[in-house]
């Protein structure tokens, strides 16, 4: 799901950490076509390997321990 949203992410952050952006959807359109004709479609997708490297471990951990203690969560209910 992270992948898919990726463009528009990218697009958010830049507006986010530039002031002399204004928020528009036409301006964002405008900010997503001019990295796709700048850096290509793989422009878009920019950075996003840091958000996986974060988002792995995490999902990771959360799947090994939810087995480990839903049954003991179940008996507390």
């Amino acid at each position: 799901a992270k992948t898919v949203i990726a463009p528009g992410d990218r697009v958010k952050i830049l507006f986010q950490t530039n002031a002399e952006l204004l928020f528009s959807w036409r301006n964002a359109w405008n900010l997503a076509s001019k990295i796709w004709s700048e850096e290509g479609l793989r422009g878009l997708w920019r950075g996003h390997s840091a958000t996986l490297l974060r988002v792995f471990p995490y999902s990771a951990t959360s799947f090994a321990s939810f087995h480990r203690y839903r049954p003991a969560l179940r008996e507390a209910a």
